[in-house]
């Protein structure tokens, strides 16, 4: 009877996710669409798109099952939220995270938390603790400081020329 009713939940969830936004084209989708999926978590949408990068185009469900962390449970609940369309040469398609790495470092003193969650390292609950550190103690006057966030320690040097504290911070 549990197995009938999250078969029932997922077919619920999926016809009202497919419905409210379309399917999401495992090759060619962004990271944040990655992260609309039920069960998709930062960790496993970075998995899916380096898998992606790594072995191309995913021809079906199954393929899914390449991508570590992605079990036959979770393949299930996803069949019906995500579509399989070729996008052509794996070079074509990039994370968003990528793309973070080569465009404007971001503020950290105005960014949002899913800003912060483009960065390599820092998920939802880190972002949440830069956001929180941020309001409670007024703009960060240095990268450096960044690494007084709890969880965040020597990320902050990782991040390097990734992260910026904006102009009016440094006076």
């Amino acid at each position: 009877m549990r197995r009938v009713v999250e078969l029932a939940l997922a077919a619920l969830v999926a016809c009202h996710c497919a419905a409210v936004a379309g399917p999401v084209n495992v090759n060619g989708c962004t990271y944040s669409e990655l992260l609309s999926l039920p069960g998709v978590g930062p960790r496993l949408a970075e998995a899916i798109l380096d898998e992606h990068a790594r072995a191309g185009d995913y021809r079906g469900p199954g393929d899914l099952l390449r991508v570590p962390g992605i079990g036959p449970v979770l393949v299930r609940r996803l069949t019906a939220l995500v579509d399989f369309g070729e996008v052509g040469p794996v070079a074509s398609v990039r994370s968003s995270r990528a793309t973070t790495e080569e465009a404007e470092p971001i503020d950290i003193n105005v960014a949002s938390k899913e800003q912060l969650c483009l960065l390599d390292g820092i998920g939802p609950v880190l972002a949440g603790r830069i956001v929180d550190y941020r309001q409670k103690r007024g703009p960060f006057r240095a990268v450096g400081e960044m690494a007084g966030v709890k969880g965040v320690g020597r990320r902050a040097a990782r991040l390097g020329g990734r992260i910026t504290v904006g102009r009016q911070a440094r006076r």
